[in-house]
């Protein structure tokens, strides 16, 4: 039976009531083909003003038929403006927020009665963020921000109105200069003299700030192209990253100069195919990567890579092809290099299958791992590299339980151990907690308010700081004598910053210190009151360099020893191979992350690999380290609740919806997928020239058929102006033109008639515009007509010759978004480019690109985030990023909407830096792309 049958007669399905509003979404599970489907209910109620009440997963409302008391997952209370002032989250606890009127937020109490006060200057900029920690007397100053225009050389380092000073829950970041396109160029950082106490700010002078810091200072610096784009970047330690573009502005060169050292091209050469992949990768140790993609879909299909030992002679270290289901899932890995094995009776492929349930869940895969976990009882945490020429392999294979909120409940693992990891939920929440032996655990014990897991295991507490970020891991506990630990802080974006592990050895305590900065790790070991090794890891793309200073290095690496990456199509590091391009260690992942097959040349070697599984850093305890929180790989979940809310859905413990062979988490907020879905009718925001490469990379079909699957929401409205102007006589008096134009009332019937009728959201299209006036077409024309010139973009504007109305373009290019929004889970996703765009003009709505329809747009999905959760992508340098206002919480706190404004900005200046704006645009865009700005 094909693995696909299991798809048949599993649609999911939106109830939507007569406002528009999304009240039931019906999805349909089943795990083999002839299995009865499940249904799935998610469940949404809404107040009279259309705001979203409450929300419950499929396994709390089935519990609801039968226990009326079962709570909602989310309940909110909203302001009569619309914002959310009271949330119970089942899993995060209840959250109280208050804004002012110019709706900026001053006020939150989290689930743990964390106080937190914000305050800002007459010109509505963050200045200090009060904190007040439950049992506490008063409140400490967490956060100082100060600005530029008082600064020596403000006007010349373009310091004026930037924020330059942040005395944050680190220490102090500083910035000294900024680019015309306001980009840092000077950037420092100082650390706090005591990582162990919370920062305090609380006094007025400065001066008695800067005893609380660390005299040393680490500086970056930055050099960008006309385009914006980085093209070298000076670490703290004097280590030079070059980088150069090619005429699309994609990254072809990596160059490293390591301070006193002549320049090392690392990246040799980067090619590109027309569809804005990388095809080929040249690195100066003579190791060639080759990306090989199916031609319809454009899914990766082969990958390779091998060492060139002569223009003739190449020996392949891996050949890995790709299978995929026909949504796009993979269903095998299969390695065309590497040898069969032969071991205890056993045939082991190199090769990995995978198999998903009709909600793309994984539910069994098989693969090798290696015979080195025989010495362990059970699900094991840490495997110690073998050789890598005493490699011996045995076949596993892994079943996967989830409930119906998605909770991962079981792993059945056989292999050379057997095992079964078994997963206790809460009945009202999916707080979740490892079932151990017949006992169960204590859920509601194991978890603080907001959602913290108390103990990694029985025995190892956990504490976590007043935001929410885990702070130390206590990994032995001693009754009289200082515990084994590991600590960190973070600063202001929530990163961190520092990891400090403490560990006894006899007598004497050994402290191990990492310090994150731009491009640079710096790395020590003490023991004692000596420094026994001053370690600076230099990182460079896919290549870390291994810098001891003063002679610490350990015996069996040679210094400055470059160590370049090989990643899976996850981004997990799966080789690694010196200056030669001979292998220094090799590993294989289980699905959810933990480590089936680790050999390396030497163990010493293998100690320093520390960005391991999906590219993140494996930490001495265990967990996976992702930006935002931290993960288990023994359990595929998530240490604490989502930090961002609902933004991947109802569940914020599960891990990148249960589908780990296909899916990344950047950040820890939520997981994303390489598929531009043109059929689905996913829509790419952003200014057009900033489009371009990403039409290239996204939709490589434009050229010869740009209108067969729209991918900007301006091909929509571009249709419309069209079919309203066949049926209106043009007049070259636009005021004229305004009166006198009448919309059809059959237009849906022309549009979708017409030769562009197969766009695949006109149903959506003309639906939420009956919904909602402000999306009517007919609505806008007349409000035209009505306000001819007396109201923001009511106006005509001639381009190519003919009338179009700006308003069309205003409100036509939100509508997208509010499709995205209106039609849920099935409905097209979100991909915002971020390029080009000054976000901190975006927020202050001023100068040129904050004042474009393109910065509205971006507004207006901060807006409407909550509704838009989950379908969202961010891009900037061609890469995917975290949403801005996950980047800048601070700045985006300061955003004021539009109706809450008390003056409205002049409307003779908008409309001319809208005029502005389009024209330079036009002017920018090569011919072939011309029709994405029509």
């Amino acid at each position: 039976m094909s693995r696909t049958t299991i798809y048949n007669g599993t649609p999911t399905i939106s109830v939507i009531d007569n406002r528009g509003l999304s009240i039931r979404t019906l999805e349909y599970n089943r795990n083999m083909g002839g299995d009865p489907v499940d249904e799935y209910i998610t469940w949404n109620a809404h107040t009279l003003l259309g705001t979203l009440d409450c929300s419950m997963d499929p396994r709390l409302f089935s519990q609801l038929q039968n226990n009326s008391n079962i709570p909602p997952n989310m309940k909110y209370l909203t302001s009569l403006t619309g914002d959310v002032v009271h949330a119970t989250s089942g899993d995060a606890g209840k959250k109280v927020q208050f804004f002012d009127i110019e709706g900026r937020l001053i006020w939150y109490k989290d689930a743990n009665c964390t106080q937190t006060t914000m305050e800002y200057d007459l010109h509505g900029r963050l200045t200090i963020i009060w904190e007040k920690k439950k049992g506490t007397d008063s409140p400490i100053c967490r956060d100082r921000l100060l600005y530029g225009e008082n600064e020596l050389k403000a006007k010349a380092n373009n310091l004026c109105g930037q924020l330059v000073k942040h005395y944050d829950t680190a220490g102090l970041s500083q910035t000294n200069a900024f680019s015309l396109g306001g980009r840092p160029l000077n950037q420092s950082r100082q650390l706090l003299k005591n990582i162990d106490q919370s920062s305090n700010w609380n006094t007025d002078s400065e001066s008695m700030w800067c005893d609380l810091l660390e005299r040393e200072t680490y500086d970056t610096n930055w050099e960008y192209d006309a385009q914006g784009n980085r093209i070298t970047q000076i670490d703290a330690k004097g280590n030079l990253e070059t980088v150069t573009y090619n005429i699309v502005g994609q990254p072809k060169v990596f160059s490293l100069t390591l301070k006193g050292q002549p320049t090392q091209d690392i990246v040799k050469r980067t090619e590109y195919n027309a569809a804005g992949q990388i095809q080929k990768t040249e690195y100066d140790n003579g190791i060639v990567t080759e990306y090989t993609y199916e031609e319809s879909t454009q899914r990766l299909i082969r990958k390779n890579f091998f060492r060139e030992r002569s223009v003739r002679e190449r020996e392949v270290l891996q050949d890995n092809h790709y299978e995929y289901d026909p949504v796009g899932n993979i269903i095998s890995i299969s390695d065309k290099v590497d040898s069969v094995h032969f071991f205890r009776n056993q045939i082991i492929k190199p090769k990995r299958q995978y198999t998903y349930d009709a909600l793309y869940q994984l539910t069994f895969s098989t693969g090798r791992e290696s015979d080195a976990h025989r010495q362990y009882q059970s699900s094991r945490l840490f495997l110690s590299p073998s050789s890598l020429d005493n490699s011996r392999y045995a076949n596993y294979s892994e079943r996967y339980k989830y409930d119906r909120a998605g909770n991962l409940i079981q792993i059945s693992h056989h292999g050379v151990n057997h095992y079964t990891t078994n997963m206790l939920i809460d009945t009202t929440s999916n707080r979740g907690i490892w079932q151990r032996g017949e006992e169960l655990p204590d859920i509601s014990a194991s978890f603080d308010r907001a959602g913290n897991q108390k103990n990694l295991h029985p025995g190892i507490p956990l504490e976590w700081n007043t935001s929410n970020q885990l702070s130390r891991v206590n990994m032995v506990v001693r009754n009289k004598a200082e515990n084994d630990w590991e600590g960190y802080l973070y600063d202001n974006s929530g990163m961190r910053i520092v990891k400090q592990c403490i560990r006894k050895r006899q007598d004497i305590m050994q402290t191990d210190t990492t310090v994150y900065l731009p491009g640079l790790e710096l790395r020590t070991r003490q023991i004692g009151d000596t420094v026994t090794e001053s370690l600076q890891v230099v990182t460079a793309g896919q290549v870390r360099v291994l810098h001891w200073e003063n002679n610490t290095e350990p015996e069996g690496i040679p210094n400055n020893q470059y160590r370049y990456s090989i990643q899976d199509h996850l981004g997990s590091n799966s080789f690694e191979l010196d200056i030669q391009g001979k292998i220094i260690s090799k590993e294989e992942y289980y699905p959810y992350g933990g480590t089936a097959v680790w050999t390396a040349r030497t163990k010493v070697e293998a100690d320093y690999k520390t960005v391991r599984y999906s590219g993140k850093e494996l930490d001495a305890t265990g967990l996976y380290y992702y930006g935002q929180r931290y993960y288990m790989p023994w359990l595929g979940r998530w240490l604490n609740a989502d930090p961002a809310g609902t933004i991947d859905g109802l569940n914020l413990y599960r891990m990148v919806r249960n589908n780990p062979v296909n899916l990344v988490d950047p950040d820890g907020n939520a997981p994303t997928s390489k598929d531009f879905r043109v059929n689905h009718g996913d829509l790419l925001y952003g200014l057009g020239p900033s489009r371009v490469p990403y039409v290239v990379q996204l939709f490589p079909e434009f050229k010869r058929d740009a209108y067969a699957n729209p991918i900007i929401i301006d091909q929509y409205n571009d249709e419309i102006i069209r079919q309203v102007q066949k049926k209106n006589v043009y007049h070259r008096d636009e005021r004229i033109y305004a009166r006198n134009i009448l919309v059809p009332n059959d237009l849906e019937h022309h549009v979708i008639g017409g030769e562009r009728g197969s766009f695949h959201l006109w149903e959506n299209y003309f639906k939420v515009g009956e919904n909602n006036v402000k999306f009517h077409v007919p609505s806008i024309y007349k409000e035209i007509s009505g306000k001819y010139k007396e109201a923001d973009y009511h106006y005509y504007q001639k381009v190519q010759g003919k009338w179009q109305p700006a308003l069309i373009w205003k409100r036509g290019s939100k509508l997208g978004l509010e499709i995205a929004a209106v039609a849920g889970e099935t409905g097209p996703h979100i991909h915002f480019v971020l390029d080009g765009l000054n976000i901190e003009s975006v927020v202050s709505k001023s100068g040129e690109y904050g004042k474009s329809i393109t910065a509205s747009e971006l507004r207006y999905v901060y807006r409407n985030k909550e509704r838009l959760a989950g379908r969202l992508n961010f891009y900037k340098n061609m890469e995917k990023v975290g949403s801005p206002w996950e980047t800048s919480p601070d700045l985006w706190r300061q955003y004021t909407p539009t109706h809450r404004l008390k003056q409205r900005p002049n409307l003779e200046q908008q409309r001319k830096n809208q005029l502005t704006s389009t024209t330079s645009r036009v002017n920018k865009v090569p011919k072939e792309f011309a029709w994405m700005l029509q």
